[in-house]
């Protein structure tokens, strides 16, 4: 494990990058948005999620990519919710009319502190304000990131001082091959639902079956070029870690599965970018559908959607949340 510093924020501050390695696993962290900057698990000649190593791209093209997301993932709609009779009025940064990922100052667009490391595992830390970004309570967060050969295991714990709504989550990009796209990537997702969404990517409060939709990805086939940006609902019992997902490089020769403790996970085919070559510095080149998105996550807007179930914690409450990303080298196994 090495710590050594990253880059340089505008305002002078410092970005360090926190360096792990397991076997023939190496994964670095970035104490900016307690990011995942480098991620390898030995199958693959690059990293499988998309990053830079210059802190620019993360507070332009790349914002979100590999961030930790929160105080909760995902949209708000209006930007607002009510909590306890009293309306919490929320920053609008989509389009001037929803909060996504908790507004300008969420998770993602923040310096976390470094509170312990070994050789393969780091823990930050980061506090909310009461009222940062509109949301109740001060909010105090730790995320932890341990490698094991072939395993990358997250978690992040959220204490409040008020009732407040908590759905962290991390926003990893991944491209398991050297491919311009992820199209011919293989996608499985542990679900028999997922919520639609109207034009403007909020849920509706319905809840659809994936059968014979293109949103059934019950069994493993090819993702193709087509945009998602849809909460699956996983069949699991809540705050139970299982499977969520598998994603298999178009080679075969490896893949990832996704765990989680959470009963959502949000499938985002990354379709901006324009960059008619790979810039320096970047891991691949940034174009429609370089990337895909697994994010482990509380449904989207429950905080808005009485059907959904709640996502509140009290004082005295720990929110908890576990991911594990694990490798696979044989697509049946």
């Amino acid at each position: 494990m090495t710590v050594e510093l990253f880059d340089n924020l505008p305002d002078g501050s410092k970005v360090d990058k926190i360096e792990l390695r397991s076997g023939n696993s190496q994964c670095s962290i970035l104490t900016y948005g307690a990011t995942i900057q480098y991620l390898n698990f030995g199958f693959s000649d690059v990293s499988i999620v998309v990053g830079a190593d210059h802190i620019a791209p993360y507070l332009e093209e790349l914002r979100y990519f590999g961030a930790s997301i929160g105080p909760v993932s995902n949209r708000i709609a209006g930007g607002k919710f009510v909590l306890a009779n009293k309306i919490y009025h929320l920053t609008k940064n989509e389009e001037g009319r929803h909060c996504l990922h908790s507004g300008s100052n969420g998770a993602h667009n923040r310096l976390w502190k470094i509170l312990d490391k070994t050789r393969n595992a780091v823990r930050l830390w980061t506090r909310f304000a009461d009222a940062e970004d509109g949301f109740p309570g001060e909010r105090d967060v730790t995320a932890s990131f341990v490698l094991e050969d072939g395993v990358l295991g997250i978690t992040y714990w959220a204490i409040t001082d008020q009732p407040t709504p908590i759905s962290l989550t991390s926003h990893a990009y991944f491209n398991l091959s050297a491919d311009e796209t992820i199209i011919d990537h293989l996608l499985e997702v542990k679900a028999q639902h997922y919520l639609p969404v109207n034009a403007e990517k909020i849920p509706t409060g319905e809840v659809s079956v994936v059968f014979d939709t293109p949103y059934d990805f019950s069994e493993l086939r090819q993702i193709s070029a087509r945009p998602y940006d849809h909460n699956f609902c996983l069949q699991k019992t809540s705050g139970e870690l299982s499977l969520a997902a598998r994603l298999v490089a178009p080679e075969r020769n490896g893949g990832i599965e996704l765990w989680t403790t959470e009963p959502g996970v949000q499938v985002y085919t990354y379709t901006h970018g324009k960059q008619a070559e790979k810039k320096d510095g970047f891991s691949h080149k940034i174009v429609p559908y370089c990337s895909i998105a697994l994010e482990p996550q509380k449904w989207p807007d429950a905080i808005n959607q009485r059907n959904f179930n709640s996502p509140v914690i009290v004082p005295g409450e720990t929110y908890e949340h576990q991911i594990r990303f694990k490798a696979f080298t044989d697509r049946d196994d």
